[in-house]
């Protein structure tokens, strides 16, 4: 948790690394391409002696169950701009730049055909409410439990950088429970766990933001001696 304070300062630095920095740029296209790639696809299949079915049965579930998949690619987007499988590269892509990624699983009654949609979230937008800042319980925006685990994230309505958002000085946050109602995830918050008790993710680039500040500045110091040569 010593890196919360300084979190925010080293999103943006890694973000700007990879806008400005063709070596950054490069490293996490080529990362998202590879992990990622045309988008990773399940293929099912089922123990059918624990579900006590012929194999007939369990090959006719298999491929409707494929079948419903490929139905509700398209419309996994919450906001009808990408597939899920272009869902996993920006997944991929806000865990490098980021060090995490948040996704609210949102039913939504009018999206057919499953009305299940996925909403990408920055983490910017997970945060601690400033009503409470006093409470030790929740750390960056994360509710913590008696025994460590997450028991509820507070998302901010709108970024914190949105403009209009800048004409209003309340900030408005939602709770959302780690688990619903029904037993399920109420958010999915993706990160690398590199320490005990680590509520927020870090940057992929944080250990080397200086190195390609470093490498850049090298560069352009033997461009311009070059030209100077030239």
């Amino acid at each position: 948790e010593n890196i919360l304070p300084e979190l925010k300062d080293i999103r943006e630095r890694s973000r700007d690394l990879n806008r400005n920095d063709a070596h950054a740029s490069g490293i996490t296209g080529t990362m998202t391409c590879n992990v990622v790639g045309a988008g990773i696809r399940p293929q099912s299949r089922i123990d059918r002696d624990i579900l006590g079915i012929t194999e007939e049965q369990a090959n006719t579930f298999q491929k409707d169950a494929e079948r419903a998949w490929k139905q509700w690619l398209p419309s996994a987007d919450i906001g009808n701009r990408m597939d899920f499988y272009e869902i996993q590269q920006l997944i991929d892509r806000q865990i490098l730049e980021n060090g995490e990624a948040v996704i609210i699983p949102r039913m939504i009654k009018e999206r057919l055909p499953y009305g299940l949609c996925l909403q990408v979230v920055e983490s910017d937008r997970l945060d601690t409410p400033p009503d409470k800042r006093g409470d030790k319980s929740i750390r960056s925006g994360v509710k913590i439990g008696e025994n460590g685990e997450p028991v509820a994230y507070f998302i901010q309505k709108t970024h914190p950088g949105d403009v209009r958002y800048a004409e209003t000085k309340e900030k408005k946050f939602i709770e959302i429970p780690a688990v619903n109602g029904y037993g399920w995830p109420g958010i999915f918050h993706l990160y690398f766990v590199q320490r005990s008790g680590q509520t927020r993710g870090v940057p992929f680039f944080a250990p080397v933001l200086n190195y390609f500040k470093d490498l850049s500045e090298y560069a352009e110091a033997e461009l311009v001696a070059a030209r100077i040569a030239a």
